[in-house]
């Protein structure tokens, strides 16, 4: 594709280091982006961008010990709850879960410690469910669903 600043460069697929700010946050990460070989103008497709963000707040959760989509999703699951019903177990808005279960949003260290108490011990699922309305299926143990990937509480 041609440069669209006149220099009579064409665009190439390269990966490089950027540098992204996220809410407070430097973080520098490879990702593949389009660059101009003559003026070195750099370019984004939407999949590039979307590559580029999950890497990003990959790199956050890894930096911040915070736990991964997967992770949160194999505890909701582990909980017998839906997406919308782990919300409000937690006290969030809606669809949060969807994007942090996507990757898409990482949350923050409160929201993370939060899950990780319900991970330790079910007794705090079940304060949780009491003090925000949510029934909780009968599970015999929590604990399975982090199984090896289980980090020590922040």
């Amino acid at each position: 594709m041609k440069c669209g600043r006149r220099c009579e460069g064409r665009y190439r697929e390269v990966v490089e280091p950027q540098t992204f700010k996220v809410r407070g946050r430097e973080v520098t990460v490879p990702v593949s982006l389009m660059k101009c070989d003559a003026c070195g103008d750099i370019m984004y497709s939407p999949e590039q961008m979307d590559l580029a963000q999950n890497a990003v707040y990959a790199e956050i959760r890894s930096r911040e010990n915070l736990l991964g989509p997967d992770e949160i999703a194999s505890l909701r699951l582990s909980l017998g709850l839906k997406q919308d019903e782990f919300e409000r177990l937690l006290g969030l808005g809606p669809k949060t879960v969807v994007r942090w279960e996507s990757g898409r949003v990482f949350q923050s260290k409160a929201a993370d410690a939060l899950m990780r108490l319900v991970h330790a011990d079910r007794e705090n699922a079940v304060r949780l469910a009491e003090w925000n309305g949510i029934t909780l299926p009968r599970n015999p143990s929590i604990r399975r669903a982090l199984g090896r990937r289980s980090r020590s509480t922040p």
